[in-house]
């Protein structure tokens, strides 16, 4: 019996985590979330300060750079202790100023031949010697038959090293290097407040003197450039509008009939409000990003944390880009110990369908055997003379009887296989299965370890244990009674059994998210 892959998947791969490490020019941001079935929830967000020390008269530049350095690993660490930070692996960005990001359209290549022709073009949009980068790439859809896009993201190798060494001696390990600007773009696209339909403006600003502005057309980050600015409020907005102004006339002259239709603020709190002055300022609607949506109860997920937000989702479920800067040394470590992790995740998935065909195939063996055995104990007593003439007619009704039973057993063919493939076609989702029996045991029978209710439900037929999550959690109920419903119209699965039955729905964890857990029975007819 082969289990089709989507009950494979939903009894094997219940939820997914991720952890993003921003940090700025002053604070190190983390945010750590869950996928659960698509739906992304905020478990620990949270800032700290990086107290950079005073520059001693006399000292060194080298040595105050190392002082700073230790500075940003005791931040880091001091953020995973405050909120309790579970995850070492962690998914972190690149400074500002390190990162150069471009898009650019070239002649389709075939895949094969990609990786030269991808470098080459970029020596004409990147300006730094190329042995002297870390790069990579991501080919978007094909702009018709000849031509392909691009976006390239490129960083010089020792900002690479350096802001992989501080993330690791604060005791972390870095799975992907992102650039801030799509971490960002990725926050937004999750919070639909930028649409894969449209052209945004992002001013994102990751410290007192730095931001970066990106055009996003449909999705696609066409142009991208940092601005510097500085700590006087009337100065730094003065810079920031001139240079908005700017960067929306260039694009709207480089891509003539399209303009911005909307500008999004994110990051510092001086950014945010600036909005009414750029509204006027610019003549185009500006609003500020908010990715709150995604908070919960003590978990408020402020409007400075986006591009922690942003990098975290990279790590809890695929996204449009996958680009990252970790070099290919460092990247075969982690992909050695990724697929380590897999293989023993895919041998215990086969063990435990082995196991579950294991006790299926013994249930049925026993239910048919079951009685012959009966019946030659009692025809070995009569061979000593323990049973008299009355008894040997009830046996013999008896015999008839069960004989009946297994015909129609037979005839009438409770298939097992068919119904766990309409089982995980009407599997919907947010559900998941744990525990699947055919038949009754004499414990259930008895009602040991489960309530009356449930223990009635166990004595025959097919038993279906699982769990649903849900936002809110009440829903779930209403959520599995609507599947008891579709599981009812369904003759696939109804084919020898009676009507499911609902048993009990009941509160549960599942790691620290709250769950709930299932039990539904189908008795023989």
């Amino acid at each position: 019996m082969i289990l089709p892959k989507r009950l494979r998947s939903s009894l094997f791969n219940v939820y997914k985590r991720g952890t993003g490490l921003f940090i700025g020019s002053h604070t190190v941001d983390v945010v750590s979330v869950v996928n659960v079935f698509g739906k992304i929830r905020v478990l620990k967000s949270g800032q700290v300060e990086i107290r950079r020390p005073e520059h001693k008269q006399g000292e060194q530049e080298e040595h105050y750079r190392e002082r700073c350095r230790e500075a940003v690993i005791d931040a880091v660490r001091e953020a995973w202790t405050t909120y309790k930070i579970k995850d070492r692996e962690v998914v972190t960005s690149i400074p500002g100023r390190e990162l150069v990001m471009r898009y650019f359209q070239m002649v389709r290549i075939p895949a094969e031949e990609r990786a030269n022709a991808l470098r080459f073009e970029a020596k004409r949009h990147v300006p730094f010697k190329m042995e002297d980068l870390e790069m990579d790439f991501e080919v978007l859809e094909e702009q018709g038959d000849e031509r392909m896009g691009v976006v390239c993201v490129a960083a010089l190798k020792e900002a690479v090293s350096n802001q992989l060494d501080i993330v690791e001696q604060a005791g972390l390990k870095v799975t992907a290097l992102d650039p801030t600007p799509l971490a960002v773009l990725r926050a937004f696209l999750e919070a639909k407040q930028v649409t894969q339909k449209g052209i945004y403006a992002i001013l994102s600003s990751g410290g007192q003197d730095l931001a970066n502005v990106t055009v996003v057309r449909d999705g696609v980050p066409y142009l991208s450039r940092d601005i510097t600015i500085s700590t006087d409020p009337e100065g730094s907005y003065e810079t920031v509008q001139s240079e908005l102004a700017l960067t929306l006339d260039y694009f709207k002259r480089q891509f003539a009939p399209h303009s911005v239709e909307t500008v999004i603020l994110s990051g510092e709190d001086r950014v945010a409000a600036w909005e009414p002055k750029l509204k006027n300022d610019l003549a185009v609607p500006v609003t500020v990003g908010d990715v709150s949506v995604f908070g919960g109860g003590a978990q408020s997920l402020l409007p400075s944390l986006s591009a922690a937000f942003g990098l975290a989702l990279r790590g809890a479920k695929a996204g449009p880009f996958e680009l990252n800067l970790v070099p290919e040394s460092r990247k075969h470590e982690a992909t050695l110990k990724a697929n380590s992790k897999l293989l023993f995740q895919e041998v215990l998935a086969g063990a435990l369908i082995l196991l579950l065909i294991h006790f299926l195939t013994s249930v049925q063996v026993k239910q048919a055997r079951g009685p012959w055995l009966e019946l030659k104990s009692q025809l070995a007593a009569n061979e000593r003379g323990h049973l008299t003439i009355q008894e040997l007619e009830k046996l013999k009704q008896d015999t008839i009887e069960r004989q009946r039973v297994i015909q129609a057993y037979v005839k009438g063919g409770i298939k097992l296989t068919p119904k766990f493939n309409a089982l995980a076609e009407i599997l919907p989702d947010g559900f998941w299965l744990e525990h699947l029996a055919f038949g009754g045991s004499a414990e259930s029978r008895a009602g040991k370890g489960r309530g009356r209710q449930e223990a009635q439900g166990a004595e025959s037929g097919l038993s279906i244990e699982g769990g649903v999550y849900s936002d809110p959690p009440e829903a779930s109920r209403e959520w599995v009674i609507s599947w008891v419903d579709t599981l009812k119209k369904n003759k696939q699965f109804l084919a020898g059994l009676k009507e499911p039955q609902l048993v009990s729905v009941r509160r549960s964890m599942l790691g620290e998210v709250p769950i709930n857990q299932f039990r539904i029975s189908c008795a023989t007819e």
